[in-house]
């Protein structure tokens, strides 16, 4: 087989979603939330390994005097911009409009104080009106020498928040002439945040490289600045704030220092990965690593390799040799910045078997390594019967909600979706349903409606229909949800199969609009770094958008009506089927705990019901039901009975 490797300097997402003003979540606790409160980032955060203690630390800023500075040199920290004048010291966080629940930057020095720029307070006037002026202000250091540091990290704890662009207007700038100009960093560390799936960071411990600017360098300055005005940053940003703390500036403690920071399974043309994917659907296998060279030294002959494992053994093995890699490389811009790349290889290799499989991700190089590890990273998948996607099915641990509506609206909660982006590698699949993990947070007896949509790239996923991906959707089913239904996998069939093309992109989604009731929807937190989930929400403008998230909902394709239901119902009502195969007749047997409403349903392979049966509340104690089968035509049907609130599956195989 044909091996090729490639090496790209950014990940190529969908472009369609976009970014919302605020996340409606819950975490794994279950505690109801204050609707206004902000998500925080509780796993999957990448923060670069220091073992070593910095040698050399050449400034130290805990902003217990805030500006007027409490650092090694006795200065105060300058201001700058249109609206410098707004960073302040505070104790108690952000006090404008949209962010009072926000609460304090979580720093090791927080009880002293922080800095923060407020733009919501600041667009807030005496009446209680809101503006929309652009926000553009920086606070920075007094001038530093750095002429004898040969590298320098610059360490601070941050957040920061934003609306209504994907592109943050928050930034660490340095400049060495005086101000004159400026390098800009992102703040925050790879895999720490998505710029495109989120606005809030919560709490960020981060460690910027500033070396290719700084190093050397005898009259450095370094600036946070919330750069938002049009002829700055190229777009309006109005609301929000950005907080800094504990900023310390020092000499790169290690020399040699590569990491693993991200492992992919996918292509470089479609990146939405699936951490589940239906055994039908398996190909040849893109591997994919992002890796960094964190240390001050170029490493070279630097080597990843990928070991895909089925338990404890290794199946196949692919590589690729990325020869030297420096600290340091030009973006597309040809500005310097952090070595951070990413490598993908054809690995000839396609899994064969139903399963949960690792990719294991290793990177070495000839120097020794000094945080090694670092250096190994895995990711799980699993080879499904039948469901594809992109959540970890075991580690589902927050949920999405509605928001609450404004007063006078005439209900409670406003419109809601959750959505995932799907596609195909192999023809001949059917799409007979969703499976959804619904959140407890849902109120009983409350009614989701599914739909399922082909997506134009061009138009994204908002558009041009009311703000969906087409103006009618393929196909659509409805539930009415019971507390039985809530933190488990749920089965809700499509009204009429799809046949799942090569080359199209598909958008499923679960949608409830305003009313009483309120469906939440569970998700893996901060796991989104392919833009491929979703929530549905209000706009500024007042209407409704698809907006991308960081967390991955557990909304999930069933290629099939047998093992997208759940099938502890099946033991639950001791359900038999036979004689299976069949010819004239099928016999269901089933026993029931207590007095409950009973229903059956047989599909064929193309998703079309032939037969729907009714029976009604039935006592305590088994239970026997026949299907005729005798003119029905020779191949494979899909059974469907619902007992109370249990739903199970059986493949019934009819014969001449």
């Amino acid at each position: 087989m044909r091996k090729l490797f490639y090496v790209t300097a950014t990940l190529l997402f969908f472009a369609g979603g976009l970014t919302a003003q605020q996340d409606n979540i819950d975490k794994k606790a279950m505690s109801k939330p204050v609707k206004a409160s902000p998500v925080e980032f509780n796993s999957h955060q990448v923060e670069t390994a220091q073992t070593k203690d910095p040698e050399i630390v050449i400034f130290s800023e805990d902003f217990a005097n805030g500006l007027d500075g409490n650092n090694e040199l006795g200065q105060p920290w300058g201001t700058g911009g249109e609206h410098g004048f707004l960073w302040k010291q505070s104790f108690t966080g952000p006090w404008g409009l949209f962010s009072t629940t926000i609460g304090p930057l979580e720093s090791a020095t927080m009880d002293n104080g922080f800095m923060i720029l407020d733009a919501d307070s600041f667009n807030v006037d005496d009446q209680g009106n809101y503006t929309t002026i652009n926000v553009n202000g920086w606070m920075q250091t007094p001038p530093l020498d750095m002429s004898d540091l040969n590298s320098v990290l610059v360490d601070f704890t941050t957040y920061f928040r934003w609306c209504c662009y994907n592109a943050t207007p928050v930034f660490i700038s340095v400049s060495t002439d005086g101000g004159t100009t400026w390098t800009n960093f992102k703040p925050w560390n790879y895999g720490q945040f998505i710029e495109g799936a989120n606005n809030y960071s919560g709490t960020l411990n981060v460690t910027t490289d500033i070396s290719p600017v700084a190093a050397n360098e005898s009259n450095v300055l370094i600036r946070f600045g919330y750069l938002a005005s049009e002829a700055a940053f190229g777009t309006s940003f109005t609301h929000y704030f950005y907080g800094v703390d504990d900023v310390s500036v020092y000499e790169n403690p290690n020399a040699n220092n590569l990491s693993v920071l991200q492992v992919m399974n996918g292509d470089v043309v479609n990146l939405w990965e699936f951490k589940n994917y239906p055994l039908e659907q398996s190909g040849e296998l893109m591997l994919g690593a992002v890796y960094g060279n964190f240390g001050s030294e170029t490493q070279t002959d630097v080597t990843v390799t990928w070991d895909i494992m089925l338990g404890d053994n290794v199946i196949h093995t692919s590589s690729v040799n990325l020869g030297d890699v420096p600290t340091t490389r030009l973006d597309a811009d040809g500005a310097i910045i952090q070595n951070i790349d990413t490598a993908w290889v054809e690995s000839g290799f396609a899994i064969s078997d139903i399963g949960d499989y690792t990719i294991r991700a290793t990177i070495a190089a000839n120097e020794d390594e000094e945080v090694p590890e670092d250096n190994v990273l895995e990711r799980d998948i699993k080879v499904t019967d039948a469901l594809m996607s992109h959540d970890d099915m075991d580690n589902d641990d927050i949920q999405y909600g509605p928001r609450d509506a404004d007063e006078g609206e005439g209900f409670l909660f406003e419109e809601v979706g959750y959505g995932a982006m799907f596609f195909v590698v192999n023809p001949g699949s059917m799409a007979y349903g969703l499976q959804v993990v619904f959140g407890d947070n849902t109120t009983p007896g409350s009614t989701a409606f599914i739909e399922f949509y082909e997506v134009d790239p061009e138009q994204g996923i908002n558009g041009p229909s009311e703000n969906m991906p087409s103006e009618f959707p393929l196909t659509d089913g409805e539930i009415a949800l019971t507390e039985d239904e809530f933190n488990v996998p749920v089965f809700v069939p499509f009204y009429d199969p799809v046949d799942l093309e090569v080359g199209k992109i598909y958008f499923a989604c679960v949608r409830q609009f305003e009313g009483d009731e309120e469906t939440w929807v569970r998700a893996t937190a901060n796991a989104d770094t392919d833009n491929s989930s979703y929530v549905r929400e209000k706009g500024g403008s007042g209407e409704y958008f698809w907006f991308s998230r960081p967390g991955e909902v557990a909304v999930r394709l069933a290629f099939s009506t047998l093992d997208a239901v759940n099938e502890l119902a099946k033991e639950n009502m001791k359900l038999n089927v036979s004689p299976n195969p069949a010819s004239s007749y099928v016999n269901l047997s089933y026993e029931l705990e207590s007095s409950k409403k009973v229903s059956y349903s047989l599909y064929d392979v193309n998703g079309r019901i032939i037969v729907n049966e009714v029976l009604g509340s039935q006592s305590q104690g088994s239970h026997t039901a026949r299907i005729n089968t005798s003119a029905l035509d020779a191949g494979v049907y899909y059974l469907i009975i619902k007992v109370g609130d249990d739903v199970a599956s059986e493949k019934i195989i009819i014969s001449e």
